[in-house]
């Protein structure tokens, strides 16, 4: 399977996140991005040994990993059989409804 990887200096909000929704994967080391392409619904390589978002590797959508294992974790991912977008409570569009209600409670 051809794939291509382009590097681009850096974007505008609206553009990236337009860019990262038509991703077939996404490979970061921040932790907002795992976020951003979880809610997206885009499959995602964190390149960190940590994250303090566990909750997204725990859904299935993103996976820990090293720099020199990107290639074959990235294929891992692809190849889980996981539907994407995958929706959880962290990643449902429902936060702002859940923060009203504990603020009027």
């Amino acid at each position: 399977m051809p794939s291509t990887i382009t590097l681009l200096p850096p974007l505008g909000y609206r553009r990236f996140l337009g860019l990262v929704r038509h991703a077939k994967l996404v490979v970061t080391d921040s932790g907002g991005l795992q976020e951003e392409a979880a809610y997206l619904g885009v499959p995602t390589l964190v390149v960190r040994d940590n994250t303090e978002r566990p909750y997204i590797v725990d859904s299935g959508i993103a996976r820990l990993t090293q720099m020199n294992r990107i290639a074959a974790t990235g294929a891992e991912l692809l190849n889980a059989g996981i539907k994407f977008p995958y929706r959880d409570r962290w990643t449902d569009g429902k936060s702002g409804e859940r923060i009203a209600e504990f603020l009027a409670k």
